[in-house]
């Protein structure tokens, strides 16, 4: 799995940046769901946010990965944040979970 996941980090890491901002990320998987269109491969996807493995994101967690990264045009604002995160919805421990995030795509 680890190997797995290093592929697709270095395959969306279009900037060479070591790192894997929110627009490489969805570009990443617009790709992918073109080639799969699976909802498997989104939650992949998420997991390589997920380096703790909860299947979750703390709220500031999920505004860091939707607001901070990226191109500058494209980072969502806190407005847009606040939006995805109201439409998941949060848990009993006030994490998003990025199962819900997916179930809305699709």
């Amino acid at each position: 799995r680890d190997a797995e996941v290093s592929k697709m980090m270095k395959e969306a890491d279009a900037t060479g940046s070591g790192e894997v901002g929110f627009n490489e990320f969805v570009s990443m998987m617009a790709k992918r769901m073109k080639e799969m269109d699976s909802e498997k491969t989104v939650l992949e996807a998420f997991e390589c946010f997920d380096t703790v493995g909860t299947g979750q994101f703390s709220p500031q967690e999920l505004t860091t990965i939707l607001s901070n990264t990226g191109a500058s045009q494209h980072k969502l604002s806190d407005k847009e944040v606040r939006g995805v995160i109201r439409a998941a919805g949060t848990n009993e421990d006030g994490n998003v979970e990025y199962r819900k995030l997916v179930r809305l795509m699709y």
